[in-house]
C-alpha cells in the first residue's frame, strides 16, 4: 500500500514537472513586439522639441509597418501589437534616459521581451534636426557583429508618411530573427527580411552601420534560399 501512494506520488510530481515545462515552452515562444525607447540626448529647447516630434514619428512609422504586415501575410497577425514603449520611472510619467551599463542594457532586453531597445541623441544637422539611435537587439542580432546598431533620421513631416527608412529597415530585420527564435516558417521569416532588404536599399550610404545592416539582411535570405 505504502509503495502504490509513493508510486502515485511520484506520478503526480512528474505530470506536474511536466507542466510546468510546457508552461515554460510556450512562454519562450511569444514573439516580441514591444519596443523599448528611452529617452534621447537632448541640449537644447530645440532639441527637446525635436525628440517629442521623433517619438511621434517612430509611433506613427510602428503603427504604419504593422499594417502593411498584416496585409503581406496572414501568418503573422500577431504583429498587430507590434508597438513603441516609452520607458519611465516604476509609478512615474517621466520618460527615462538610459545611463547604465551594456549588462544593464541586455537585463532591460531580455526582462522586459522587448524586440528592441532604442537609446540616442539628437543632432543640430544643419537648419534642421537628426536622431542619432544605438539599437540595442539583444541575442536577435543574427550576422551582425554587435548587438548594438548605430542609425540615423531626419526629423521633419515628410517622415510621417513612410517606413522606407533605417528604423524600419531594422526593426524589420529584428523581427526576422525573432520569427526564427519563434520557429516560424522559412515563408513569414522571408516576409520580414525581403520587407527589411526593400527598406535598406532606400536609405542613404552615410547613415552609421546601414551597410552592415544590409550585409546581415542579405546573409539572413541567403540561409533560406
Amino acid at each position: 500500500m505504502r509503495q502504490k501512494v509513493i508510486y502515485s506520488i511520484g506520478l503526480c510530481l512528474l505530470s506536474a514537472a511536466f507542466a510546468i515545462l510546457a508552461i515554460y515552452a510556450d512562454a519562450q515562444i511569444v514573439p516580441r513586439v514591444s519596443i523599448s525607447i528611452y529617452k534621447y540626448s537632448v541640449n537644447s529647447t530645440k532639441q527637446a522639441k525635436g525628440f517629442d516630434q521623433f517619438k511621434d514619428i517612430i509611433s506613427a512609422k510602428i503603427r504604419k509597418l504593422s499594417e502593411e504586415l498584416q496585409v503581406k501575410s496572414g501568418k503573422i497577425d500577431y504583429i498587430s501589437g507590434l508597438s513603441p514603449h516609452f520607458v519611465t520611472r516604476p509609478n512615474n510619467i517621466e520618460h527615462l534616459r538610459f545611463d547604465g551599463s551594456v549588462e544593464d542594457l541586455y537585463k532591460h532586453w531580455r526582462n522586459s521581451s522587448a524586440l528592441e531597445v532604442f537609446t540616442g541623441r539628437v543632432r543640430d544637422v544643419g537648419s534642421g534636426l537628426s536622431v542619432r539611435s544605438d539599437v540595442f537587439l539583444g541575442d536577435l542580432k543574427g550576422d551582425l557583429a554587435k548587438q548594438t546598431i548605430t542609425l540615423d533620421l531626419p526629423i521633419n513631416d515628410d517622415q510621417f508618411d513612410t517606413t522606407r527608412d533605417s528604423h524600419t529597415a531594422v526593426t524589420l530585420y529584428a523581427l526576422a530573427m525573432d520569427a526564427q527564435r519563434c520557429g516560424s516558417p522559412p515563408d513569414v521569416v522571408l516576409v520580414f527580411l525581403s520587407e527589411a532588404y526593400s527598406r535598406v536599399n532606400d536609405v542613404r550610404e552615410n547613415v552609421p552601420d546601414i551597410k552592415i545592416l544590409k550585409e546581415a539582411i542579405e546573409k539572413a535570405i541567403g540561409k533560406l534560399r
